[in-house]
């Protein structure tokens, strides 16, 4: 799992509009009172000099290939959990695990259950882990 880290910097930039050329999905959710500073962020996307190397180990194999998960998520992991939460707990938990295990290992531990290949147990140490780390990048990106 390749990771980009964004940058983001801080700018101030407000710009007044009349209350009718307000987008119609952000009607409600501002203040009429204006903020004395509001913060634009500005991301970029390319890869930068100064990125970490992320640390990855091992969540399960198969057939001795090994399926590696980041050891700390990143925020990404957090928008993708709250992108489904509306959905429910299991939803949201089980599209993080899809995210971080990809496509392969998804389709990997679902021909596992098909032959009936991983315990119950198996199954609930893989998604205990993913659903300890997913609420540990939320409250780490709470605590900034």
């Amino acid at each position: 799992m390749a990771a980009t880290k964004a940058k983001a910097k801080a700018t101030t930039r407000t710009r007044q509009v009349p209350e009718e050329k307000v987008p119609a999905e952000l009607r409600g959710f501002y203040s009429d009172k204006r903020a004395s500073e509001s913060v634009s962020l500005n991301f970029t996307t390319a890869p930068t000099e100064e990125e970490e190397p992320v640390e990855l180990e091992e969540l399960f194999s198969i057939d001795g290939k090994p399926y590696m998960i980041p050891v700390e998520f990143g925020p990404g992991v957090g928008l993708i959990y709250l992108d489904r939460i509306a959905e429910g707990r299991d939803v949201a938990l089980g599209e993080v695990l899809k995210a971080v295990i990809g496509d392969e290992g998804w389709q990997g531990l679902l021909k596992l259950a098909k032959l009936n290949r991983i315990s119950l147990a198996q199954l609930q140490k893989i998604i205990e882990t993913v659903n300890e780390r997913t609420l540990g990048a939320m409250e780490a990106s709470e605590g900034n």
